[in-house]
């Protein structure tokens, strides 16, 4: 893994950027909160980040940013925003994905699948549990995007 984060950080040196919204870890880990449970305020967010150390104030700021990008919803209700993710968890990474099959393979499929293939054969760490297929994996997530919608 280091590999490619190396040759990503080297790409990013060269100018690659691609036009899908960069994300941080907070973002991402505020991302985690509201898709597994939406509709929460501020507050509610920063209660269910207790262990991981950060102000009120900057829980506000990362749901602003994301709200900015398009990646979250609010709503007022009295005096207090509600958060809701504006996408799943599928179609984040499907739109980054699709950013990347642009911006490096000119919108090819089989670079992608090829590139996917090479890190499924890199072994362990790759999301898929001993014995898996990939069908598998894909079922599985999809079971999970359809309990998430309802």
């Amino acid at each position: 893994m280091k590999k490619a984060e190396a040759l990503l950080q080297s790409l990013r040196r060269h100018g690659l950027r691609s036009t899908t919204p960069s994300l941080g870890e907070r973002e991402l880990t505020v991302l985690d909160v509201l898709w597994a449970t939406s509709d929460l305020s501020a507050s509610e967010v920063h209660s269910q980040l207790s262990g991981v150390g950060i102000s009120l104030n900057t829980v506000q700021s990362t749901l602003e940013r994301l709200v900015r990008k398009k990646l979250l919803v609010r709503e007022k209700r009295a005096r207090a925003f509600y958060y809701s993710a504006a996408v799943t968890r599928a179609e984040l990474i499907g739109t980054l994905i699709h950013a990347i099959s642009r911006d490096i393979a000119g919108g090819e499929l089989m670079p992608m699948l090829s590139g996917f293939a090479n890190y499924l054969s890199s072994g362990p760490g790759n999301g898929l549990e001993d014995g898996a297929s990939i069908g598998d994996a894909a079922a599985s997530t999809l079971s999970q995007d359809k309990q998430s919608d309802d």
